[in-house]
């Protein structure tokens, strides 16, 4: 309930959509555009040189989605690329997004950094000046100038419809509510949750986040409240 009041019987959020974007704590972060607001028409990139901040499937869907048009198109964070292949999470790049990649390995100009961003400013004619410094360099750090910096850097768990007496402590940089093995909020009892926020409990080790996986779950939690409500 919005207004902080407790039910009696125990009830479930479905996980559906309760999002919105993660920014990592950078300097400069917030004049960058989100993937989820970014045109998908390419024509508004051609010619320019973009920064994708991320490596998952979201940054690759959109970096490929621009190699017809930009003219030069760094994916960039501070971690090598996860396959999903090899780590059997497809939350890690899967095949069908890792077009980008050969246009990097057959050297046109677009590239894959490992790098930490230190900084992202905006010069008065518009272009940005991203401060990078390279994880397998010894830190050494260098100003690149973009036209367009996109970030697809995930999400985090959108709590905005919870009342302050009843709003759940997160876990996981705010991605999840934080929970008990039994999907049970571990500071608002009789809250549960359901579907893709369950793998707050095996984040990227299983495949919890997914519905292949989470069916189990649901049906098993189904099973705990049958237990500890109806005996």
């Amino acid at each position: 309930a919005t207004d902080g009041r407790r039910f009696a019987a125990p009830h479930v959020i479905v996980a559906t959509g309760m999002s919105r974007p993660y920014l990592p704590p950078i300097p400069g972060i917030e004049l960058t555009e989100n993937y989820t607001d970014v045109p998908v028409d390419p024509e508004d990139f051609i010619g320019q040189q973009v920064l994708v901040l991320g490596k998952g499937n979201s940054a690759f869907e959109t970096a490929d989605n621009l190699i017809a048009a930009a003219s030069v198109i760094h994916v960039a964070s501070p971690t090598p690329i996860k396959f999903a292949w090899k780590t059997h999470f497809v939350g890690h790049l899967r095949a069908v997004n890792n077009n980008f990649l050969d246009t990097y390995q057959l050297k046109s100009q677009n590239a894959v950094l490992d790098c930490e961003i230190r900084s992202i400013e905006r010069r008065d004619d518009g272009k940005y000046v991203v401060s990078v410094a390279y994880t397998h360099a010894d830190e050494e750090t260098e100003n690149l100038t973009y036209d367009r910096v996109i970030c697809c850097t995930g999400f985090r768990f959108d709590d905005s419809i919870f009342g302050d007496g009843c709003r759940p402590q997160l876990a996981i940089n705010g991605r999840f509510p934080a929970q008990t093995s039994a999907w049970e909020s571990v500071d608002v009892p009789g809250l549960y949750v359901a579907g893709t926020l369950m793998q707050m409990r095996d984040f990227k080790k299983y495949t919890s986040g997914f519905i292949h996986g989470f069916r189990y779950n649901v049906r098993a939690l189904q099973r705990i409240l049958e237990t500890r409500n109806h005996g």
